[in-house]
């Protein structure tokens, strides 16, 4: 399974500052030092440096940031950073009118001392006991790193900045941060602490306006900050081209950050720049190439791009590094965009072992739907069968939509319409409003005026996904609804469904290619998928040939929802079509029989099912 589901950019937008190394878990690296920062104890009289004591962890933390093949990160205790190598305690203390920093540096697992160090400075100079501190640590760790600089210079914003760290609420930090920004505008720290801190109390409108205000301190503030607020804005306005810019700028300003890396080829993949992907994987791994989830991204990013034996190699260096079924279940779906069925089935089944829970059993669904494009119905269903069974054993409340969806998906039509009807019949059923909408939905395909009535009749949705499922299903039944819509992608991507239920194919092409283009990398199968198919209705092979690449199709799991029984056999019939058009008679008449083979009694959208009968007697 891939993880272009957001790991590296949900990270960078939630705690950047904060929590610098939260996301960098996974296993250790010979070649990647992981130091663990602990609390630093204030023994001056009375605590009055606590301030300091508790801003030098942090800053240590953010003046190594970047360096080389080391990492480091604030924690409690070392288990609190998996895969620690090293661990940094110490306590200040005042002497003859200098604050001293006390300095321990261990290995571990063996807790050996590595090296002690005591930081003299007066208590004025408190900016070079700071970085003293992370030079200390670099000459011991990594000599050859640059230290990022510090970002606060007035000691009445860094007492502020220690105040936002140390509050006890939410609020209370928010505004301490805010007050040391406006303190000292030079402070990329303080902005976006006080940014980060609004994001993470669900305050985008003063995340935005901490974001701007800085930006008319930007040649001020330091690279990595300036880089994170850009990222933070472009991000909350949703604009593609500045989050690339802002995370290509954060892996410039960080070059020994193996994350800031993974989270610039997620931005890159998403914007389908897949080489650029891959080489910024290669970076990350070249850093870090004990962390599996590198080896993952990098699969997928060669995927997506056509390189599926480069995909292979990456996605078997990440089994080396993963014992879960996720390794197995990305191989199998790497070899199902290759059209290599049975080898994906023996993956999905390597996986579905493993742990038949992963993922809601899906490895097992797709399973099936490699041995339908493969062309074996009874291995199909033995497939099929193997996990409603185990999904019913554990308890799914869905199992029956599940079963008349697969129905449904290999021909059986008129049985799944029955079981979806029964299942709406019943109001006292906390699924009646979900079997309603699956069976509108499908209904449009087929006859746009009969899912009217089952639309009409059902009370209003309070379930979001019952909701979208209600959406789907209007648009395909009522041209006017996608304008009510007022989420942009969902607008155009119903706008499209809608003009494919009507069977308006040139315009529909034209509907799914602005999909296509609005969406993601990697995210865009079913969409692609729908372009060629319609394109094929108007007699365009060669446009369908170049929208489908050289893969097949692969949806996520909520995609298959929607739009499985759209995609699937009709992926079959569309090479079929393409492959008769170039000429390869031979390919055509077994793409058109396996076709054939699970399109049963399904409703005839083009009608595709009777041309095949006809092609392939050819």
């Amino acid at each position: 399974m891939s993880c272009k589901s957001g790991i590296f950019l949900a990270a960078a937008l939630a705690s950047a500052l904060l929590h610098p190394a939260c996301s960098r878990s996974g296993q250790s690296s010979p070649q990647l030092r992981r130091l663990a920062v602990l609390p630093v104890d204030d023994q001056s009289p009375s605590g009055s440096h606590a301030w300091l004591a508790r801003l030098l962890p942090f800053a240590l933390v953010r003046q190594i940031e970047g360096s080389p093949r080391l990492l480091a990160a604030e924690v409690r205790n070392a288990a609190g950073l998996s895969g620690a190598t090293h661990q940094l305690a110490g306590f200040l203390s005042l002497r003859s009118g200098n604050v001293e920093a006390h300095l321990f540096l261990y290995e571990l697992p063996s807790h050996k001392l590595v090296r002690h160090e005591v930081i003299a400075r007066p208590s004025a100079d408190w900016l070079s006991l700071l970085s003293g501190a992370a030079r200390f640590v670099a000459s011991a760790l990594q000599p050859s790193a640059s230290l990022q600089p510090i970002s606060v210079k007035k000691d009445s914003a860094a007492r502020r900045l220690a105040e936002a760290l140390s509050a006890s609420t939410p609020e209370q930090s928010q505004a301490a941060f805010r007050a040391a920004a406006e303190d000292d505008p030079s402070c990329g720290w303080c902005w976006l602490g006080w940014a980060e801190t609004a994001l993470r109390r669900g305050l985008r409108e003063e995340a935005l306006q901490a974001a701007g205000a800085s930006s008319l301190h930007g040649r001020e503030i330091d690279p990595l900050s300036r880089s994170r607020l850009d990222l933070i804005a472009a991000q909350l306005r949703a604009a593609p081209r500045a989050i690339a810019a802002a995370q290509q700028a954060i892996a410039a300003a960080a070059p020994g950050d193996p994350v800031a890396q993974g989270r610039l080829a997620e931005v890159l993949v998403a914007n389908r720049q897949f080489d650029q992907a891959a080489a910024a994987l290669q970076r990350a791994i070249s850093i870090d190439p004990q962390n599996g989830l590198f080896w993952n991204s990098l699969a997928y990013a060669h995927a997506y791009a056509g390189r599926f034996d480069e995909a292979l190699k990456a996605a078997a260096r990440y089994a080396e590094l993963d014992s879960s079924p996720n390794p197995a279940d990305s191989r199998g779906e790497i070899l199902m965009m290759a059209g290599r069925f049975t080898e994906a089935y023996q993956a999905f089944e390597e996986s579905y072992r493993k742990d038949r829970s992963f993922n809601s059993g899906a490895a097992m669904e797709k399973a099936a739907l490699c041995w339908m494009l493969y062309g074996d119905p009874r291995r199909s269903s033995e497939a099929i069968g193997r996990f409603l069974q185990h999904r019913a054993e554990a308890g799914d409340r869905s199992i029956e939509l599940r079963r008349a969806r697969w129905e449904f998906l290999t021909g059986q039509s008129a049985l799944a319409r029955q079981r979806w009807t029964s299942l709406a019949s019943d109001s006292t059923s906390p699924i009646h409003l979900l079997a309603s909408a699956m069976l509108a939905l499908r209904q449009a395909f087929a006859d746009p005026a009969s899912a009217a009535p089952i639309l009409r009749s059902r009370p209003p949705a309070t379930d979001p996904m019952i909701e979208l499922f209600l959406a789907y299903a209007t648009a395909a039944s009522d041209p006017s609804f996608p304008d009510r819509i007022r989420d942009e992608r969902l607008q155009l991507e119903l706008r499209a469904l809608s003009l494919t239920a009507r069977r308006d194919w040139s315009r529909a092409a034209d509907a799914w290619k602005t999909v296509v283009d609005r969406s993601p990398g990697g995210t865009d199968s079913p969409f692609r998928e729908l372009r060629a198919f319609c394109l094929i209705q108007t007699g365009d092979t060669r446009q369908a040939s170049e929208a489908l690449g050289n893969a097949w199709p692969l949806l996520s799991q909520g995609q298959m929802e929607f739009y499985d029984f759209l995609v699937y056999p009709n992926a079959l019939f569309t090479r079929a079509e393409i492959a008769r058009a170039s000429g390869r008679t031979d390919e055509a008449r077994r793409l058109y029989d396996i076709f054939l083979q699970f399109a049963g009694d399904r409703p005839d959208l083009a009608p595709q099912i009777a041309r095949a009968r006809s092609a392939a007697r050819l």
